[in-house]
């Protein structure tokens, strides 16, 4: 059977996550039972009830646009979904190896010497809900993305690559001196230094293999759109879409601050209507090759709609990226 041919599963799962792994850690816990007697976790229990309320309402009432959205994102193959998943677990094994690596050698100690004692401390049972508050996050976010319920990316566990690290520095802190202390802060320096000096040579790898290349151009194009939406409109940019790389960027790089119409969707962004995008106008940055994109825009445009159409290139240390073919789509306001 085909990739295609399995159905996508579908769920939200938010921070559930996190909250699943800390309730597991609670159950693991030695002294769960006075925990558990105890007012505490029912007052945690209400005190998120207080905080979540007011975005649970809005979510109510709005018909869930964030629930839809994450729906929309994971509603792919199940392979697809799979595939995601085990190239996720793969960089946040990496990552927590290296950080490991790392330590180890800075605490200058026998290797199996500190594994055996790393084990030892995890498989202890006073210790184990320390495991689960470390991994749950990620294993339950693979086995989530392994059996196609949510889309995982690499990025989903940046956070992670500290969780290793800690878990052995827990394990070993009786054998820690001052010395062992100031040689760990030392050595992560040098790794920070490294990857610092290291940057511009990733760089330079990205735009020679023309890895995501509308990314490379996106703030030149953000920055190019505003300039020309405040020569043609005399009124502040309030709203903003286009082709996602752009339209991040003009989000997060011009001035005026536009809320971003996400994928031209308005389950996605509901603060986006007709009205407003009437009352306040619409400017679009579309990579010319993004046909879904210019046909969104294109459900927008007025008489008045203006279209200018500009190439951008990158270059870095004498290298040039390709030239990116953008139409910038200004849909002025109607009404004011």
């Amino acid at each position: 059977m085909r990739c295609a041919d399995y159905p996508p599963h579908r769920r939200d799962t938010g921070s559930i996550l996190l909250l699943a792994s800390c309730f597991f850690a609670a159950l693991l816990h030695p002294r769960r039972r006075t925990y558990f007697r105890s007012a505490a976790p029912y007052c945690t229990v209400a005190a998120c009830a207080v905080v979540v309320a007011p975005h649970a309402w809005w979510a109510l009432k709005s018909g869930f646009p964030t629930v839809e959205y994450a729906l929309a994102k994971s509603n792919r193959p199940f392979c697809q979904n799979m595939h995601g998943a085990f190239g996720a677990g793969l960089a946040a094994i990496a990552t927590n190896t290296l950080g490991t690596t790392v330590l180890l050698m800075a605490l200058r100690r026998r290797w199996l010497a500190l594994v055996s004692r790393v084990w030892y401390f995890w498989v202890a049972p006073d210790h184990r809900w320390l495991v689960m508050l470390g991994f749950g996050p990620i294993v339950i976010t693979l086995i989530l993305g392994i059996v196609g319920l949510v889309k995982i990316a690499p990025n989903f566990l940046i956070p992670t690559v500290y969780i290793l690290p800690l878990l052995v520095l827990t394990a070993v802190s009786p054998a820690l001196t001052v010395g062992r202390v100031r040689a760990i802060m030392l050595t992560a320096g040098s790794v920070m230094l490294f990857a610092l000096a290291a940057s511009p040579i990733v760089a330079y790898t990205s735009m020679a293999l023309r890895l995501n290349e509308r990314q490379q151009v996106s703030k030149e194009a953000a920055l190019a759109a505003t300039t020309i939406w405040h020569e043609d409109v005399n009124a502040p940019l309030r709203i903003v879409a286009g082709t996602e790389a752009f339209s991040l960027a003009l989000a997060f790089y011009s001035a005026d601050g536009p809320a971003e119409f996400t994928h031209f969707n308005r389950q996605q962004a509901p603060w986006i209507t007709p009205e407003r995008i009437s009352r306040e106008g619409l400017l679009c940055v579309c990579a010319a090759t993004d046909a879904a994109c210019l046909e969104q825009a294109q459900r927008y445009e007025t008489p008045e709609t203006k279209r200018t159409e500009r190439m951008f290139q990158k270059a870095f240390w004498g290298l040039r990226g390709p030239v990116i073919d953008v139409l910038i789509i200004i849909v002025p306001p109607r009404t004011r």
